[in-house]
């Protein structure tokens, strides 16, 4: 079985720095990748305050 995680980078009403999203969001891919996720998805949102796009 193959097993995934998506992650939506988002900053709703900018609660944190841009740097402070990213960097939580980082946090739970390099968890995911410590307890065998075989893959990690990060849809893009260009030109919106929506979501930050890596």
């Amino acid at each position: 079985m193959h097993v995934g995680l998506n992650l939506n980078i988002q900053n709703l009403g900018r609660a944190s720095s841009d740097r402070e999203a990213m960097a939580r969001e980082m946090r739970f891919a390099q968890l995911a990748e410590k307890v065998g996720f075989d893959s990690l998805w990060m849809p893009e949102h260009h030109f919106t305050d929506y979501m930050l796009t890596p």
